[in-house]
This record gives C-alpha cells, structure tokens and sequence, in this order.
C-alpha cells in the first residue's frame, strides 16, 4: 500500500505529526513505523516532559508557544469516547545553572524570548539495523518521509545515503520525594554539566 506520508518513530513527535497530518483541513494517508509498540526502550516515556519557550529564535518559541497551548487541552482534545488521555500536565517554570561565560548568551536569549512574549526572569542503533536492515525510501511507497527518530535519526538518514550530524548526548536526571510538602519547584537545567 502507498501512503502520502510514512513517519519512521512513534514516540511524542511521530505520533505528533501523524496527528496534525491527519486532522489538517486536508488530510492525507500516513503510515508510522514503530519497532518497538510497547515503548519498552523508546526515549519518549524515558523523558522529564519539559515544555519551554526559553530559545533563542523566535521561530521556535513560537512553535513552543502553540505546544504548550496544545498540552493544556490534551486531555480533551484526545479523549476517545469520552475517556480523557490524562498526561497530569503542570507548570511549574525553569531554572537555568550556567557557569560565568555563559551570562551573556543566557542575557541575549532572555533579550529575544521577551521581545516575544516570553514571561521569562533572568535569574539504540543496532536494534534498528536489525529491524530495517536495508531500507530504501523507494521501498516505503511514499511522497514524503518525517524521520522522527530522535537520536537514531542519523542511523535512518544514513540508509538513504543521507548524512545527518546528529549524535545521542548523554543526559542526567535527578529525581527526590519530601517526607513533607515543598512548594512547586522549577525544572533546573545545570548547562554546565554535560559530561
């Protein structure tokens, strides 16, 4: 069967533009490869869910913007039969750690996220092999292809000759629990640690 659109990844953002591909005005055939359905290795139900426009082009906080408009009515707007897709969606802000040379970059985005409207304060490869062992996007039957594949989406570009310099970083995450209640907390980014 041919499809006008084949998204390679079913996580947060394939599924995202299998959605929005297929609720257009004029929507059109999609088709999302996913090898793994259970999600058991995939990096979307792995992720802390943060949603921030803190950038620095205005293109993308205002893609940012929509998004977290769209996280405010998910439950609603993806309910099925009536039955709510809660994701507990809250917002709590971010707080940026960045060593004394980073200021001034972390001073000129906060110049640019507040020209546009941002309320911000200044303060696995081998498993893919083996699934798609030789794709080709002649195979696909489709118009167009969205690599949504997040940090195998080099190892996806390369099976149709395509370079792409994207490369997995390795993050860290702390999580802790308070015998008593603590106030909501930002999401912290340390930008200094990224060994």
């Amino acid at each position: 069967m041919n499809y006008d659109v084949v998204v390679i990844g079913g996580g947060a953002i394939g599924s995202s533009a299998a959605y929005f591909l297929r609720s257009h005005a004029r929507p059109c055939s999609v088709c999302v490869i996913e090898p793994d359905p259970t999600y058991e290795l995939a990096s979307t139900p792995r992720a802390s869910g943060g949603a921030r426009r803190l950038f620095t082009l205005p293109e993308n906080i205002a893609m940012s913007r929509f998004s977290i408009e769209f996280f405010r009515t998910f439950d609603e707007t993806l309910a099925v039969d009536g039955e709510r897709a809660c994701i507990g969606w809250t917002q709590q802000g971010y707080l940026f750690i960045v060593p004394p040379n980073g200021v001034p970059v972390l001073e000129a985005n906060h110049r640019v996220q507040c020209a546009h409207g941002v309320n911000a304060v200044l303060l696995d490869r081998a498993a893919l092999k083996t699934r798609f062992p030789s794709m080709r996007v002649d195979d696909l039957g489709a118009g167009a292809v969205i690599n949504a594949t997040g940090a195998w989406a080099k190892t996806i570009c390369a099976m149709v000759g395509m370079p792409l310099p994207v490369e997995p970083m390795r993050r860290f995450e702390h999580y802790f629990e308070s015998p008593s209640a603590v106030e909501p907390l930002p999401y912290v980014k340390d930008l200094d640690r990224h060994r």
